[in-house]
């Protein structure tokens, strides 16, 4: 069962190196109603959408190219607490993941 994408759900960014897992998850997640604003296989191009979209929920893989999702999540936990908002952050490892509220 497929859900319509809602304006007041949450856009999602996500951060993950493997093209078939993000695109599966991207998948599932629009699947189940979610906007994924967008979507990189890198630590550089995954700043540079966040700086031009933004988003409401961080999905980061915690192994990529580059900076990895760690050192990701803090500059957005930076660049959040700047502006005075709280952003969401949820770390994907290997097959499990971590919810870093």
């Amino acid at each position: 069962m497929q859900t319509s994408i809602s304006d007041d759900m949450p856009r999602i960014g996500l951060l993950e190196d493997d093209d078939d897992f993000r695109e599966e998850l991207a998948l599932g997640l629009k699947g189940f109603g979610f906007h994924v604003a967008f979507a990189a296989s890198d630590s550089t191009s995954f700043l540079r959408a966040f700086a031009g979209h933004g988003c409401d929920i961080a999905i980061l893989d915690v192994n990529v190219p580059g900076e990895g999702g760690f050192a990701v999540a803090t500059r957005l936990r930076a660049k959040a607490q700047a502006g005075g908002m709280k952003l969401p952050l949820i770390s994907v490892r290997g097959k499990g993941y971590v919810f870093a509220g």
